[in-house]
């Protein structure tokens, strides 16, 4: 029970029907089903969350990063702003809780990634209704982006509710949700979803194309940056990986992105974000307040510098161990090799084609606060653990020595050095 209640709170997250209906005796949809989520699935918290607590080291980095975003506060003694910091990323710490205890068995598992798949497939009909038809689902209409200013000219882009308003979000699901489909169209486990998979991955890649949003080529830029990947070893691997991020942070922002922020680049609000970050660098500016410190309040379209500016080392750190360490877990179970069903295979290597590729888009959006990522990173530890059959397999994937943790301190002191570097280079450069 307390599985489909939260595939339903997850479905109600992405389309939003609250953006559209009126709320039932002043109660949202979706606090309705938040507040039945947790009430069902309470005792099944309670006895997994302490286990999950001492074996999955992402569990305790996702607590932790709520910490640094209160911490970001206490410099200027504003405990509202501590609570409000609380508050908002919390329920979504919840939020990943769920996803981890709910997900990790084969039902929970697909009945969850199966929602998301449902929840893109509708947003991709919407969309195409929107460009096609003038308006989708609940008459919303797309959005007109001029890009030229001379003569007017530009290109309708559809967008949804809430948070995909943005074409860049609602293009970003839809790129996640084509190696998903892929691996639901491989497996045999469900016939049904096998034929909506053929139905799905034409839908939806065609949305793709009705957001006209540039951004999205970066995802599925990373995408098969992670396949090229996953078949190199050693120093290639590496030099792979670093000439992407490298290539990205350098000509993205004025190739892919360009007029997407504004008359602002890219490039200038990451290196305000970093420039305010070394005037802060323990606590940061605080949680929320990047505006205060970029042209015309914007956001800094990078969730990595924007953490690293509002929430200092203090929040930066454990937000890229809860990253790393779930891409490092997933990957782990990936090379259980034999010892794992085919099945599994496949949906381990489209889950993770999609989180790489969805998690590389962040470089060019600020999605911190939003329950996207954070339902991701759930369903990587989830299926992470579902594979594994027996404590041997289980500690393989979970078990870290120190020496992993400290490399995983140095990466995340190595990626700020790095983004610095680069960006300095690009605003040199523009």
């Amino acid at each position: 029970m307390p599985v489909y209640l939260l595939s339903i709170y997850i479905a109600l997250i992405f389309i939003r029907p609250m953006d559209w209906w009126e709320p039932i005796m002043g109660w949202q949809l979706v606090t309705l089903a938040a507040i039945f989520t947790l009430l069902a699935g309470f005792p099944k918290i309670m006895d997994d969350f302490p286990q999950a607590w001492k074996a999955i080291p992402s569990v305790k980095h996702g607590f932790f990063f709520v910490f640094g975003c209160m911490l970001s506060w206490v410099p200027v003694f504003w405990f509202e702003g501590m609570w409000a910091s609380f508050q908002e990323m919390f329920k979504i710490y919840i939020l990943f809780v769920l996803v981890i205890v709910f997900g990790r068995t084969d039902k929970g598992y697909q009945l969850l990634t199966r929602t998301l798949l449902l929840c893109s497939l509708w947003m991709a009909i919407h969309a195409i209704l929107q460009i096609h038809r003038g308006y989708g689902f609940a008459d919303l209409r797309p959005r007109w982006r001029v890009r030229n200013p001379v003569t007017k000219e530009g290109d309708w882009q559809a967008i949804a509710f809430g948070i995909f308003e943005d074409p860049n979000d609602l293009c970003l699901i839809f790129i996640m949700a084509v190696p998903l489909f892929y691996a639901e169209l491989r497996s045999k486990d469900s016939p049904l979803f096998r034929m909506l998979a053929m139905v799905g991955i034409p839908v939806v890649s065609y949305g793709v194309f009705c957001t006209n949003s540039r951004g999205g080529y970066l995802g599925i830029f990373a995408m098969v940056i992670a396949f090229l990947m996953s078949r190199t070893k050693g120093f290639k691997r590496w030099f792979l990986l670093g000439f992407s991020i490298f290539f990205l942070t350098t000509f993205a922002p004025s190739r892919f992105a360009a007029g997407i922020v504004g008359q602002s680049d890219r490039a200038i609000l990451w290196g305000q974000g970093i420039a305010a970050w070394k005037t802060h660098p323990i606590f940061g500016v605080g949680f929320g307040d990047f505006g205060s410190y970029s042209n015309e309040r914007k956001a800094a379209h990078n969730t990595y510098v924007h953490v690293l500016t509002e929430t200092g080392v203090v929040g930066y750190l454990p937000f890229f161990l809860l990253v790393y360490f779930c891409f490092v877990i997933l990957k782990r179970a990936m090379a259980l090799g034999f010892q794992l069903r085919l099945g599994d295979k496949l949906f381990m290597a489209g889950l993770y084609s999609a989180a790489v590729g969805y998690f590389t888009s962040l470089y060019f959006l600020s999605r911190q606060k939003t329950h996207v990522p954070y339902i991701i990173l759930g369903l990587m530890i989830a299926k992470a653990i579902n594979v594994c059959q027996n404590q041997e397999m289980f500690d393989k994937v979970t078990h870290f020595k120190p020496q992993d943790y400290w490399r995983a301190i140095i990466f995340g002191f190595g990626s700020v050095i790095f983004m610095w570097v680069t960006i300095r280079i690009v605003n040199a450069i523009g």
